[in-house]
């Protein structure tokens, strides 16, 4: 028999991802492959976007909306996600996958990227230096 969590349970689990990381991760996002999980240390991958999440989601050092009873599985992203992207990016990248950190560097997860595809949702499919680019969908899950 699989273990069953209650919703109140899981999403305290969940909520924990959040106090994990703290109150001022960064999301980071790279070009190329990914490594194999987040505690590989990254090659030559180009970072295309460096941008503290709590001042993206409003500076409030809450980047996450708390798992409920009603949604047990799911924390979603709190705020809008947007940064600009490095000046040595280019032109034209694919941002293929994230990593976010605590404010100290420390890697805490990992996914896949791109516009309307992957674990962390973009509204573009490439990125250019300058622009501004903005994460439309985030949210972790957690079976229950």
């Amino acid at each position: 028999m699989a273990l069953s969590y209650s919703n109140l349970l899981n999403a305290a689990r969940l909520d924990q991802i959040e106090t994990y990381i703290g109150a001022s991760p960064y999301l980071k996002v790279y070009e190329g492959v990914a490594p194999l999980d987040v505690t590989v240390a990254l090659g030559a991958q180009l970072i295309i976007l460096d941008t503290q999440l709590a001042q993206a989601a409003g500076g409030l050092g809450d980047w996450m909306e708390p798992a409920t009873n009603a949604r047990p599985s799911q924390k979603v992203k709190k705020g809008v996600w947007s940064g600009i992207v490095h000046a040595n990016a280019g032109v034209g990248k694919a941002a293929t996958f994230f990593r976010i950190t605590t404010s100290g560097g420390v890697a805490a997860i990992q996914g896949s990227c791109g516009q309307g595809t992957g674990d962390l949702q973009f509204d573009n499919a490439t990125l250019a230096t300058g622009q501004t680019v903005t994460v439309n969908t985030f949210t972790i899950s957690s079976a229950n």
